[in-house]
C-alpha cells in the first residue's frame, strides 16, 4: 500500500537581490543574534512536486508569485496532481493516498472540490 501513498509539497525560491532590513537598536549593532534579515522588494518562483514510491511528478515551476492561495493552487497544482495520482492508479490498479501538509491552501474548500 506504501506505493500507492503520493507526497505532495510547495516551495519559494526567493530570486533577485530584494533590499534587506535588519531590526535591532543601537546597542545590539554587533549581536549575532540580531542578525535576522527581512526581505523586501524581492520575486520569487513557486514550485510544487510529488513523489511515490517509484514515481516522481515533473515539478511545476515558472508561476511568479510571492504566496500561494487556493485560486494558485487550484490553477497550476491541482491538475498535475490529478494527472500523476491517475497515472499511478492505472499502472498499480489501486486508488492513490494523497499526503499534504496542513497548509490551508490545501484545507480550502475550493481545493477539495478541484
Amino acid at each position: 500500500m506504501w506505493a500507492a501513498v503520493i507526497w505532495t509539497n510547495e516551495a519559494s525560491i526567493r530570486i533577485g537581490g530584494g533590499q534587506i532590513f535588519v531590526t535591532r537598536s543601537a546597542e545590539e549593532k554587533y549581536n549575532i543574534n540580531c542578525y535576522v534579515p527581512k526581505f523586501r522588494g524581492y520575486l520569487s518562483w513557486m514550485i510544487h512536486g510529488s513523489i511515490s514510491h517509484g514515481y516522481k511528478e515533473p515539478l511545476v515551476l515558472g508561476y511568479k508569485t510571492k504566496t500561494i492561495n487556493r485560486d494558485v493552487y487550484r490553477t497550476y497544482i491541482c491538475p498535475k496532481i490529478k494527472a500523476f495520482a491517475w497515472d499511478i492508479w492505472q499502472t498499480l490498479w489501486y486508488q492513490p493516498i494523497l499526503v499534504e501538509n496542513n497548509a490551508s491552501i490545501h484545507a480550502a474548500k475550493a481545493t477539495r472540490l478541484a
